[in-house]
């Protein structure tokens, strides 16, 4: 079921909106006339749409873009005003995944509707991918560090270190990356212990 949360401020405007997403059997979970509202509704509700008027009260349409986008929590259509001088910049708004002008048209609106589900959808797994990616150059720049710690200390080869921390990685049944920062953090200790003692000696 299609869910959507519906911030207008124009009455009119808002009554036909409403009644497109009724005929396609869609669901209206929520419906805000200002900014302040549509946050509280949004979050209490986590629908699969936005549907958002450029011309709200309470709050600044780019404000509540603002917002939307830093929160992440569904995608947004705008339905555009030709007139409105900040349109632009509104859709530059990464939470604007769709855009629509008024006065309606009901294909171009219902275009535009599965257009910003399908965005939204393709963006959130773009930016699962960039973490999943990200994860993994920290692992490898750990791992990297953590090996170089032990071809130091014991004279290892790289190669030798790498089979180590893997030996330990499979007997523990943990990651190499745990294994890894096990080692940094030792090593740590270690040079922390040293420099207490070198105090020490150089206070006698």
């Amino acid at each position: 079921m299609m869910t959507v949360v519906l911030v207008c401020g124009d009455k009119g405007l808002r009554q036909s909106v409403w009644d497109l997403l009724r005929a396609w059997g869609w669901t209206v979970v929520g419906e805000a006339a200002t900014g302040p509202e549509a946050l509280r509704l949004i979050r209490l509700r986590q629908p699969n749409l936005i549907v958002v008027d450029d011309e709200i009260s309470g709050m600044n349409v780019s404000q509540l873009m603002d917002v939307l986008s830093h929160d992440r929590l569904a995608p947004v259509l705008l339905l555009l005003s030709p007139s409105n001088r900040w349109g632009e910049e509104l859709l530059r708004h990464s939470a604007v995944m769709a855009a629509t002008a008024k006065p309606l048209n009901e294909a171009d609106f219902y275009l535009a509707a599965l257009l910003a589900e399908a965005n939204f959808a393709k963006f959130s797994s773009l930016e699962q991918e960039v973490t999943r990616l990200q994860d993994q150059l920290r692992t490898r720049k750990i791992v990297e560090r953590a090996k170089g710690i032990l071809m130091e200390s014991f004279g290892l080869s790289e190669q030798e270190a790498y089979r180590q921390m893997q030996r330990e990685s499979m007997e523990r049944r943990t990651s190499m990356r745990a294994i890894a920062e096990a080692i940094i953090t030792a090593q740590k200790f270690y040079q922390q212990g040293q420099g207490k003692v070198k105090k020490e000696r150089d206070k006698e």
